[in-house]
């Protein structure tokens, strides 16, 4: 069963690899196998994935996850045909095109660096191993949906070893760093003038049911000292239902409500 355009691409194949723990796997079922989509499972056979090193319980596993992906996925869109959401539009960049200089910062799974793509400047945030697999999909799936004047927007991604998503840079780094080194500099109007910025862009994540789960002045940036733009997504959890209640996942009870 085939799933729709929109729904399918190589983020749900990383999706399926991390799912059965072969994200090991990826570059050469990308790459040997020439998989890009879940749909050109249909074209595989067993021997193609034994050659590559898989074995068969492993195969009987992956195959059965492609299934459920599919199923899933389909009575997904065919639900959702009228949610505003846009389709997943992220685009994949070669290694080759991008060129990384300094590094900017480091977080739980990965390093951020400076770079060059397409001739303008971008940043880089670099898969620190693979056991962070999922949540780099989660963050590249949540960003990909967004587009707003105050969030950090998703160029593409790299489908490398490691793994980087490519974001747009925001010059001045983040409200923090900037507040610490610089406290003279902000006046009161600058910092109101933020806080409606940030404001319209939860406003923004709000609309889209979004909850941002980590809003903090590290997670700000400047890209001049009269915009900021909200960033890090890989906290982001997309509510499942109209209610104004968001459970935790920590105790399955527990509901807090919450304004975006």
């Amino acid at each position: 069963m085939a799933v729709t355009e929109t729904e399918d691409g190589l983020h749900r194949v990383i999706e399926v690899l991390s799912e059965t723990d072969l994200s090991g796997y990826l570059s050469r079922i990308r790459d040997d196998l020439q998989v890009t989509k879940l749909s050109h499972f249909e074209y595989v056979q067993s021997n193609d994935l034994e050659r590559i090193g898989l074995s068969k319980p492993a195969i009987r596993r992956l195959f059965a996850a492609v299934k459920r992906k599919q199923r899933s996925y389909t009575k997904k869109t065919s639900n959702t045909q009228s949610m505003s959401s846009p389709p997943a539009t992220s685009c994949l960049i070669s290694s080759s095109s991008l060129h990384l200089s300094t590094t900017l910062g480091s977080g739980h799974y990965g390093i951020v660096r400076q770079g060059i793509w397409n001739g303008i400047s971008v940043a880089v945030k670099i898969l620190r191993g693979c056991n962070a697999v999922s949540d780099f999909v989660r963050e590249a799936n949540a960003m990909h949906t967004l587009s707003h004047q105050y969030l950090i927007r998703l160029h593409g991604i790299v489908l490398s070893e490691p793994l980087m998503m490519v974001t747009e840079l925001a010059p001045l780094g983040s409200l923090l760093s900037r507040l610490r080194s610089e406290p003279e500099h902000f006046l009161v109007h600058m910092l109101f003038e933020y806080a409606r910025q940030i404001s319209e862009g939860m406003d923004y994540l709000e609309q889209r049911r979004f909850v941002h789960r980590d809003l903090a002045t590290r997670n700000i940036f400047l890209v001049s000292y009269e915009q900021i733009k909200i960033g890090d997504f890989g906290l982001a959890r997309m509510m499942e239902s109209d209610c104004d209640l968001y459970k935790t996942g920590a105790v399955k009870s527990q509901s807090i409500p919450v304004a975006w």
